[in-house]
């Protein structure tokens, strides 16, 4: 009962943001299929392809903004600490003619503490992004926050999750906010479904109006 009550008020915020921002904000469908694996007890890796499809624009060659695949290796110096090297290859616009690029590099390092008796994950990101016409930097920070929704339901989560990120280079500066909230549900042999409803607020710290995008993401994991 009790999980039937979590979903259920999981799809009623689903569509209350919909409903809110849809008017004026661009919606995103986001699905993720993601491979990982571990090489050592310390050593692990991740990849995944994932595309930007735009459902305020599927009437034009905006339809599909981006293409992604990234593998990221993690290596354990802890069990509480982990620090991450990775590499993301962006194919932008495809449905526009002339070929726009990211190769993004990127390091982090993720921990964990705790507030009273919940574990809080944290997680710095520092990206080098080059693209077709130019190159940006980028530092994100994420508190995240994952509860099990009953006994009765294990390995079936809810997840919490804020992202704070600010993009650089020598001309520019722009901050932009990333609040989410999941669904995810472990499956047999090493598979988890998850979906999520994720709003972006853009432009922050900038003399720019405020953009915002409603994202909805589905993503399928499997793991060796």
């Amino acid at each position: 009962m009790r999980q039937k009550i979590t979903w259920n008020a999981f799809l009623i915020a689903i569509l209350m943001s919909v409903s809110v921002f849809g008017q004026n904000t661009e919606l995103i469908w986001l699905p993720v299929f993601s491979y990982s694996w571990e090489q050592t007890e310390q050593l692990g890796f991740d990849a995944s392809a994932s595309a930007f499809n735009s459902l305020s624009n599927l009437d034009n060659s905006l339809a599909i903004k981006f293409i992604e695949t990234a593998l990221i290796a993690s290596y354990a110096t802890s069990p509480k600490i982990k620090l991450g090297l990775g590499y993301l290859h962006r194919f932008a616009t495809p449905l526009i003619e002339g070929y726009q690029y990211e190769h993004r590099l990127l390091e982090n390092i993720s921990f964990s503490s705790f507030f009273g008796d919940k574990k809080i994950g944290h997680r710095f990101v520092l990206e080098q992004r080059f693209r077709t016409n130019k190159y940006e930097n980028r530092v994100r920070y994420r508190l995240s926050h994952k509860f099990s929704v009953g006994e009765e339901t294990a390995g079936t989560f809810l997840k919490l999750e804020n992202e704070l990120l600010n993009s650089f280079n020598s001309e520019s500066f722009k901050g932009e906010n990333r609040f989410k909230i999941a669904y995810s549900k472990s499956l047999k042999n090493k598979k988890e479904i998850e979906i999520g409803i994720q709003h972006r607020t853009l432009n922050l710290f900038t003399d720019f109006d405020l953009g915002q995008i409603v994202l909805l993401s589905t993503k399928f994991s499997l793991s060796k």
